[in-house]
């Protein structure tokens, strides 16, 4: 009787090991999705480390969703706290279950369901569906979410996904391997800021805003959304319809049967695809823009807590989510500039790090260096090459007309030479554009990201060229 109690635990010890083995293999060798605005990992996970019962309202969605919407936007002008728990072309099927996910961990004032998906007909791709479950912990809603969104002859490896992901050993590498163990905490609150230049009208266009005709959303779209409707009912959570503005008139058809149902359910449905410009993934000026009118609609139908009445650690949370938006909006004004000088004062006044070379060229014979940190100067050196002597001795090789200086910065090696060349060499990678003129390499220490090289030709006139 003692030996067959004994087999039993080494074997149920055996199970347990396995078991443990087996996640630890799967989690490692799974897709991870983390770096650039399509990072899907980083933003599921990410609402999973949100304070328990702390967000007013959890936004549902497509790509669309997180592109639009920046919740440190409403926290900085509303006092509202909310995460955008999204991934890439959800179907709505998927956000039906997603929103199952954050009942389980929130109790918001409302669910806010951005309505872009209401065009799905079927199941979406397998690659899609990955981005959308794989990153969702093990549980029975996970297992039912796979159920009803993929098709039976592919489950096998949303069930088990270690049989889609055993062959990526060959392909792992030290960052991949590393990101498993990562605390996967999204600074943004699941918002993807999307840097890029472009000008948007003051307002929705005249062919979207006049669009009248109607056109049924799909059988599969619309059964899910009734389901939504009454899970939510089910949950006593207040439901909002969102659709942030992509200037598709054709789509807006789609959004005017949303509008129909809504009405008829006594559903809020904020339509900003007629009020404002937009297209499907925004810069971060327009999402300021279109998320400042969501919370306007928020702030006047919700009674918003008071910030002192909030824990310490969410407060703290959110204004550094708030922090972080407001430097990528100033990486977008950055880059707008074109004017040399304008461009070195906003270095400035906005505490950027700027690393500059110059060479020698043909009308120019001083070689320089420096480094700045906001207003201040780490150091400035330059070489003549009339007499080939440094102006700071401390940065002159003997064995060639340049002038060099290494440093250490944020963590970061740093090697800055200038002669016939430059050199703007961070960690081992030569930043340079090797142009002739003045070389540029701007950091920025808060978002510990580099955000642009450029290079003035003739720093007299003016005139700044980028990569």
């Amino acid at each position: 009787m003692e030996m067959k109690k004994y087999d039993a635990v080494r074997l149920l010890c055996f199970v347990l090991i396995f078991c443990l083995l087996f996640h630890l293999v799967s989690a490692v060798l799974r897709d991870k999705r983390v770096e650039g605005e399509y990072n899907p990992t980083t933003k599921i996970k990410g609402f999973y480390k949100e304070e328990r019962n702390s967000l007013d309202f959890v936004f549902i969605g497509s790509s669309q969703l997180y592109a639009h919407i920046a919740p440190a936007v409403l926290w900085q002008e509303y006092g509202i706290t909310s995460y955008d728990f999204a991934a890439n072309e959800q179907p709505l099927w998927v956000s039906y279950y997603y929103i199952k996910e954050a009942l389980k961990y929130q109790k918001p004032k409302a669910i806010v369901l951005e309505v872009f998906t209401v065009y799905g007909e079927d199941y979406e791709e397998e690659g899609g569906n990955h981005i959308n479950l794989d990153d969702l912990p093990l549980s029975v809603n996970k297992l039912r979410a796979i159920h009803d969104s993929v098709p039976r002859q592919l489950r096998s490896s949303f069930y088990f996904d270690l049989a889609k992901y055993h062959s990526t050993w060959s392909s792992l590498d030290k960052e991949k391997y590393e990101a498993t163990f990562r605390d996967h905490t999204d600074p943004m609150k699941g918002y993807s800021p999307f840097v890029f230049l472009r000008e948007y009208a003051p307002a929705a266009s005249e062919e979207v805003v006049s669009q009248s005709e109607r056109a049924e959303i799909p059988p599969r779209a619309r059964q899910w959304l009734v389901k939504i409707i009454d899970l939510t009912r089910r949950e006593g959570v207040d439901l909002i319809f969102l659709k942030t503005p992509n200037g598709n008139a054709e789509r807006q058809k789609l959004y005017n049967d949303v509008a129909r149902i809504a009405e008829s359910e006594n559903i809020p449905f904020l339509n900003l695809n007629t009020v404002l410009d937009g297209e499907a993934h925004i810069n971060v000026p327009q999402a300021k823009k279109v998320t400042e009118a969501v919370g306007e609609f928020l702030a006047s139908r919700y009674e918003i807590p008071k910030r002192q009445s909030r824990k310490p650690e969410v407060c703290e949370s959110f204004d550094a989510s708030a922090e972080l938006f407001e430097r990528y909006e100033n990486k977008c004004e950055l880059i707008a500039i074109d004017d040399f000088t304008e461009y070195m004062t906003y270095l400035a006044e906005h505490r950027y790090v700027v690393f500059g070379c110059q060479n020698y060229y043909e009308g120019q014979d001083n070689a320089h260096i420096f480094a700045r940190d906001g207003d201040r100067t780490l150091f400035e050196e330059a070489l003549d090459a009339s007499d080939e002597q440094p102006a700071n001795a401390s940065g002159f090789s003997e064995d060639e007309a340049a002038v060099q200086k290494e440093l250490s910065l944020y963590g970061m090696e740093i090697r800055l030479t200038a002669g016939e060349t430059t050199e703007i060499v961070v960690d081992g990678h030569d930043y340079s554009m090797h142009k002739n003129g003045l070389n540029l390499l701007v950091y920025d220490p808060i978002l510990g990201e580099m955000v642009e090289r450029v290079f003035a030709g003739n720093t007299q006139d003016g005139t700044l060229f980028r990569d």
